[in-house]
């Protein structure tokens, strides 16, 4: 991440936010279809405490993707880090190279010239669940095609431990996510950079 110049002119661009509140999602669920094929779809679902708080949730996924269903040019990113034997980690971040970003950019060097600092502000989410051999990620992790869609769903994850669908709430249909394990990032990749930030900010207490 490159560091700000004081003497030099900065504009910021804010991403879609939220009041991100990692207590009200609670789970991960993946679904594989039986039998691979070309139309086949795989499932990456987010259980929720509250359906308010999921309509929310998706409604800001919708914001990254200028409110359509189908992300054909991966706006919503969406990562699966592998971190150790015992976890894994989910990251949900907007591109910054999404249509308004790059007109910002362009825009901001037009009216202040090539030597601005153009600050693109964004909310990175990211939430570790278990890992491990039976865990449904690992199946999904194993089967995961990249030529397939994948259908993001919103669900209510009751207190007696049971699933349900909110039908309310539109799914949304993208390619490009990306599964990785947590020593393979490099420096210029958002995920690197965020993890660093995290372990920094703790060893400070």
């Amino acid at each position: 991440m490159d560091r700000i110049d004081k003497n030099k002119p900065s504009t910021m661009f804010v991403q879609p936010i939220m009041n991100y509140k990692s207590e009200e999602w609670l789970a991960m669920v993946y679904g594989v279809p039986v039998e691979l094929t070309a139309e086949s779809k795989f499932l990456v679902g987010f259980a929720f405490k509250t359906k308010e708080y999921a309509h929310q949730f998706f409604d800001l996924l919708l914001g990254y993707n200028e409110g359509e269903q189908f992300d054909s040019e991966n706006k919503i990113r969406l990562s699966f880090v592998t971190e150790d034997p015992q976890n894994y980690s989910v990251y949900i971040y907007p591109s910054i190279e999404r249509q308004n970003v790059l007109e910002y950019q362009k825009d901001s060097e037009e009216k202040f010239g090539k030597e601005t600092q153009n600050i693109v502000a964004s909310l990175t989410i990211n939430k570790y669940f278990p890992y491990g051999p039976e865990s449904s990620f690992k199946n999904f992790k194993e089967n995961y095609n990249p030529a397939n869609l994948v259908e993001l769903k919103a669900f209510l994850l009751k207190d007696n431990g049971s699933l349900e669908d909110i039908y309310e709430i539109d799914s949304i249909f993208k390619k490009d996510i990306l599964i990785k394990h947590r020593k393979l990032f490099e420096r210029h990749e958002l995920e690197y950079q965020h993890h660093k930030a995290i372990v920094k900010n703790k060893n400070k207490f």
